[in-house]
């Protein structure tokens, strides 16, 4: 009985070990680009409060680095090797070499040194940012933050706009950090820079944020797709 029960279970782990190398060969890997500025983690936590269950996809997380002269390289790669990109793109020169999946909205906030005067406040209003410098995209590629831009320059003259480059990138914190000025920043980025303080503004203004995906997507591409839409569908 000892001897055929050892033979029993050493039949039962080569099973296990077969199952998990079929489950493997089955499992479709989705390469996820990930960046301090946009990290790869925010497509996984939102695939998993989507799903709760095991699923035939498994993610593998690709380094890139953000870089203002770099990042249209980066999503020139996709398709190539990356699947997907997440964050707030919404340039519209990577728009024009890319496709665009939404999964939601980010609020736009402000970020201010932690040594400035406003620091102290817990929410901003519009008139606290007079006689400001407010470090803002340069205008003429995203469609949402320029039609912003004119609105508040309409309706607060008082605000001395500063610009930024099309992308932000690390090196656009520290110099809002440095010199004191105001950033126009996101929600999503509040723990980005130590020496920051993001706060909310008295405004109701949003951008989208969302999946970056190749042109000319892969079959495990669109699969992954439908199955995500789908999901949210029942959500």
């Amino acid at each position: 009985m000892y001897e055929a029960a050892k033979e029993m279970m050493n039949e039962s782990e080569q099973f296990i070990l077969q199952a998990k190398a079929i489950q493997q060969r089955s499992q479709k890997t989705i390469r996820i680009g990930s960046s301090f500025l946009n990290p790869g983690k925010v497509l996984i936590r939102f695939w998993n409060s989507l799903v709760s269950s095991e699923t035939e996809y498994r993610f593998k997380i690709i380094p890139y680095t953000d870089d203002h002269e770099q990042i249209l390289s980066v999503i020139q790669s996709l398709g190539s090797k990356l699947d997907f990109m997440v964050g707030a793109f919404n340039s519209q020169q990577m728009l024009n070499i890319s496709n665009f999946y939404e999964l939601g909205r980010y609020k736009l906030c402000i970020a201010v040194s932690r040594n400035h005067k406003l620091a102290l406040k817990s929410r901003l209003a519009l008139n606290d940012l007079h006689g400001e410098r407010l470090i803002i995209v340069k205008s003429g590629d995203t469609l949402h933050l320029d039609t912003f831009r004119e609105k508040l320059k309409m309706t607060h003259p008082q605000i001395l706009f500063e610009d930024a480059h099309y992308f932000y990138d690390l090196e656009t914190f520290n110099t809002a950090e440095v010199t004191g000025s105001l950033l126009l920043t996101l929600d999503a980025w509040a723990e980005i820079h130590p020496s920051l303080v993001t706060l909310p503004v008295d405004w109701d203004y949003t951008v989208p944020y969302g999946l970056l995906f190749s042109k000319t997507p892969s079959e495990e591409v669109l699969s992954f797709l439908e199955v995500l839409q789908n999901y949210e569908n029942k959500k």
